[in-house]
C-alpha cells in the first residue's frame, strides 16, 4: 500500500488470484475509485524492486504535488491520523528525507526452502549491498524523483 497525504491507493503488483470473478472486482473498483492500482509483475521476493518502482512511477502519474509518502507492506495496519501527525514533526520538513531499516552486510539466503531463496546463478556474491528493508519506507516526493531517476538508469536483479 502506499499512503500519502490526501491521495492513497492500494496497490496490486501481479494479479493476487487466478480467479476471473475478483480479477472483474478489482479491475471495477480501479475503473470507479481510482484507488486501486494493479500493474504486471511475477510474484515473489526477488522482484520487490520492480514493483516498489512501478509504484513510485504510480505516485509520480497520479499525485504530482505529494510532499511525503509511505510506502507499507501488505501486512502491515497504520493509524493515518498519526501518520499525519509524524509528517509534520520538524525532520520530515526537511526537503530531501528518507527513513527505513536498513540491512547492513547481509547474507544472500541459500536454502531454497526460504521463501528469500536466491541461487548463485541470479546473484553471485555472498552478501547483500546495504539497502533499506522492513515494513515501511518514508521519504519526501524529491527523494522518491531522486530513486525514479536512478533506476532508470541501473540495472537491478533479474525479474
Amino acid at each position: 500500500m502506499l499512503v500519502f497525504a490526501h491521495c492513497s491507493a492500494r496497490v496490486f503488483s501481479g494479479r493476487p488470484s487466478n480467479n476471473k470473478d475478483l480479477h472483474a472486482w478489482l479491475d471495477l473498483e480501479a475503473d470507479l475509485t481510482g484507488d486501486l492500482v494493479v500493474f504486471p509483475c511475477k510474484g515473489g521476493n526477488f522482484n520487490t524492486t520492480p514493483k516498489f518502482v512501478g509504484g513510485m512511477r504510480w505516485v509520480v502519474v497520479h499525485c504530482p504535488t505529494v510532499k511525503k509518502v509511505t510506502k507499507i507492506d501488505d501486512g502491515v495496519m497504520i493509524h493515518p491520523f498519526k501518520l499525519q501527525k509524524y509528517y509534520r514533526q520538524e525532520v520530515i520538513q526537511k526537503p530531501e528525507y528518507l527513513q527505513c531499516e536498513v540491512n547492513v552486510n547481509s547474507d544472500v539466503i541459500r536454502d531454497p526452502q526460504s521463501r528469500y531463496y536466491v541461487p548463485e546463478e541470479d546473484l553471485p556474491a555472498r552478501k547483500y549491498g546495504n539497502f533499506c528493508a522492513g515494513a515501511s519506507v518514508t521519504m519526501t516526493y524529491a527523494v522518491m524523483r531522486v530513486l525514479l531517476r536512478a533506476a532508470s538508469i541501473i540495472s537491478t536483479h533479474p525479474t
